[in-house]
C-alpha cells in the first residue's frame, strides 16, 4: 500500500511537470475505484475529489484551448480581412498614383507643346516684323534711288541734252548754208556727227 502511494505521488509530480492531465486522471480514477472496492471510502473520496479537480482542470484547459482556437480563427480572419483591405488600398493607391503620373505627363506634354507653339508663333512674328522692316527699308531705298534717278535724269537733260541740242542746231544750219570752206565744213561735219552720237547716248540713258 505504501509503495502504491509513493508511486502515485511520483506519478503526480511527473504529470504536473509534463502537464499530462489525462494520464493523471486515469491514475486517479484507478486509485478511486481500487479504494472503493477495498472499502476504504475516505481515501476513495479523497481520490474522487482529486479526480474531479483534475477533470475540471482538463475541461477548463479544453475550454481555454477551444476558446483560443476560436479566437485564433477570428484573429486569422480579421488579419486576413486587414491584409485584403491593405492590398485593396495599396492597389487603389497604385492606380491613383498611376493616374496622377499620367495626368502629370499629359499636362507636361501639353505644356511643352503649347510652349513650343508659342515660341514658333513668337519667332514667326519676329520674322514678319523683320521682313516688314526689310521691305520698308528696301522701299525707302528704292524711293531714294528713284529720286536720285529722277534728279540725275533731270540734270542730264538740263545740263547735257539741252546745250547739245543748242549746239547741233546751229551746226546743221551752217552746213546747210554751204557758205563754209572745205576745211571748216569738214570740221563742222565731224562736230555734228560726234554731237549726234553723244545725243543718242544721252537719249538712251534717259530712256532707261
Amino acid at each position: 500500500y505504501t509503495a502504491v502511494l509513493a508511486l502515485l505521488d511520483e506519478t503526480e509530480h511527473f504529470v504536473i511537470r509534463k502537464n499530462a492531465l489525462y494520464e493523471w486522471s486515469v491514475q486517479l480514477e484507478l486509485c478511486y475505484r481500487t479504494y472503493r472496492q477495498m472499502g476504504n471510502y475516505p481515501l476513495a473520496l479523497e481520490y474522487f475529489e482529486r479526480l474531479s479537480a483534475v477533470k475540471d482542470s482538463m475541461a477548463q484547459k479544453a475550454s481555454i484551448k477551444a476558446l483560443a482556437e476560436v479566437e485564433g480563427r477570428f484573429l486569422l480572419r480579421d488579419k486576413q480581412k486587414t491584409i485584403d483591405t491593405q492590398q485593396s488600398e495599396l492597389q487603389l493607391r497604385r492606380q491613383l498614383n498611376l493616374m496622377y503620373l499620367l495626368g502629370f505627363l499629359a499636362t507636361l506634354i501639353l505644356a511643352g507643346t503649347l510652349g513650343f507653339l508659342l515660341l514658333r508663333v513668337r519667332k514667326a512674328r519676329r520674322e514678319v516684323v523683320l521682313q516688314r522692316d526689310i521691305i520698308q527699308r528696301q522701299k525707302s531705298d528704292l524711293e531714294k534711288l528713284g529720286r536720285l534717278k529722277s534728279r540725275f535724269f533731270a540734270n542730264v537733260s538740263h545740263e547735257l541734252r539741252t546745250p547739245l541740242t543748242l549746239i547741233l542746231g546751229p551746226l546743221s544750219t551752217m552746213l546747210k548754208s554751204r557758205k563754209l570752206s572745205i576745211a571748216h565744213n569738214r570740221l563742222a561735219t565731224i562736230a555734228q556727227e560726234h554731237g549726234q552720237h553723244l545725243l543718242k547716248l544721252i537719249n538712251d540713258i534717259l530712256d532707261l
